[in-house]
């Protein structure tokens, strides 16, 4: 027994004498580095802050709460409450209307009361004890108003800009405008910036064919232009481009100015309207340079050109399923469906999400699906997959629920009729 003891003590003191020449290197540090106080339209329950744990350890945020103002508000759990190093996690009003703003969020989410004061007011986040963790004090004078905008935590201090649920921000892609003491943490003296490039290394891509972004610098430049939002486009796939132009009295200058672009693939085009196809997959900075009289602005975006992977699930007389088999959404938009009978051009705007499919009807189409094959090409005629249409299809055709077989006909009997129906 004291045998033991003696190297149990000596233990001890071994433990402790290297835990004094080589601290532990584990600590927790959870931050609020989002604040989108006041959407555009209606607040009502699309409200939300973003937490950072900036610690190497995973921390339960069950027990902790939120305080606006003097109001204590419990943070309820939707799903996992660890938090990992590194990550983000948001604290919404409304989980699914947050879901709904911001389709590609897959972190953590916790459900909260809250009402944000568009006036502005002070967060605290405290910990199960009641500790003071971080704050935030925000007014809006300093932006954020309405315009999409959201309060960030960078570097630098807080900025302003395009919201950015679960990414870092990119500071390089922003200006200085302001200092405020209106707006502090409790770690961190604050700056206040406003985007000027619309598509930063975070950017969220978008295949919808409309290029409008929700607000442009606020800056009070003699000329300003913005060259559209981030963009998810195609191989071969035309993007149309539109340089938008305004004066520092906010007049559409239209036609007024000279716009020059820089696709990214070392082509060069000039015009208010441009369109472009890139032959590679990848990603591309485009650069819009803008001059009107003395002035002059430029703008950038970032695009991203992917492979589109459509495939064609199922074929009846009913509908044709188009599968998305990629990670990016499928805009099908001018892609052309075809068959022995015809093709069917797919409207602007057709988007299938990841991994989902869509189901185009016989009915729309006017497409016939009893012989040969079924085939999608992009615009320029490139086939992208076939199905064939065999045997086997069309007694996937006879035996579908949808289609009653007459008169009691078997199956083989069925498509021996087909058959003779395409003879004639």
């Amino acid at each position: 027994m004291k045998e033991k003891r003696k190297k149990d003590i000596f233990l001890s003191g071994l433990f402790i004498l290297i835990s004094g020449i080589f601290p532990l290197a584990t600590y927790a540090q959870i931050v609020i580095t989002e604040v989108m106080y006041d959407l555009p339209g209606t607040d009502a329950g699309r409200e939300w802050i973003e937490v950072k744990n900036n610690g190497d350890m995973a921390i339960d945020l069950s027990s902790y709460r939120l305080f606006e103002a003097e109001t204590n508000h419990k943070i309820n759990p939707t799903g996992e409450t660890l938090l990992g190093p590194n990550s983000f996690a948001v604290i919404a009003d409304d989980p699914n209307k947050f879901k709904t703003d911001n389709p590609d969020w897959i972190g953590l989410i916790f459900d909260s009361v809250f009402s944000l004061n568009n006036n502005g007011e002070i967060l605290i986040l405290k910990d199960q004890d009641l500790s003071d963790i971080d704050s935030i004090s925000y007014s809006p004078s300093i932006g954020g108003q309405g315009d999409g905008m959201s309060l960030q935590k960078a570097v630098s201090g807080w900025i302003v800009a395009l919201s950015t649920p679960g990414r870092e921000i990119d500071e390089s892609s922003y200006k200085t405008i302001a200092s405020t003491t209106n707006m502090t943490d409790t770690t961190t003296a604050s700056t206040t910036m406003v985007t000027t490039d619309t598509g930063g290394e975070q950017a969220s891509y978008s295949s919808h064919s409309n290029q409008s972004i929700a607000t442009v610098s606020h800056d009070p430049f003699e000329l300003e232009v913005t060259a559209g939002r981030p963009r998810l486009g195609f191989v071969d796939v035309p993007l149309s481009f539109e340089a938008k132009t305004k004066s520092a009295k906010n007049i559409p200058l239209g036609n007024a100015v000279s716009s020059l672009w820089s696709m990214g693939d070392g082509t060069q085009k000039s015009g208010q309207f441009i369109s472009h196809a890139y032959e590679f997959a990848g990603e591309y900075v485009v650069i819009l340079n803008s001059q009107s009289g003395g002035a002059s602005a430029v703008s950038k975006v970032r695009i991203k050109i992917v492979e589109p992977k459509p495939a064609i699930n199922f074929a009846n007389t009913e509908y044709i399923e188009i599968h998305n088999r990629d990670v990016h959404e499928l805009n099908l938009g001018g892609f052309i469906l075809e068959t022995n009978s015809g093709r069917f051009i797919i409207p602007t705007d057709t988007i299938i999400p990841s991994r989902l499919s869509v189901k185009l009807p016989i009915s729309v189409t006017k497409l016939s699906v009893l012989k040969d094959f079924v085939r999608i090409a992009n615009p320029k005629g490139k086939i992208l997959t076939t199905k064939p249409i065999n045997d086997s299809a069309l007694l996937n055709i006879a035996g579908s629920p949808l289609i009653l077989l007459p008169g009691g006909m078997s199956e083989k009997e069925f498509i021996k009729k087909l058959k003779d129906s395409f003879k004639k």
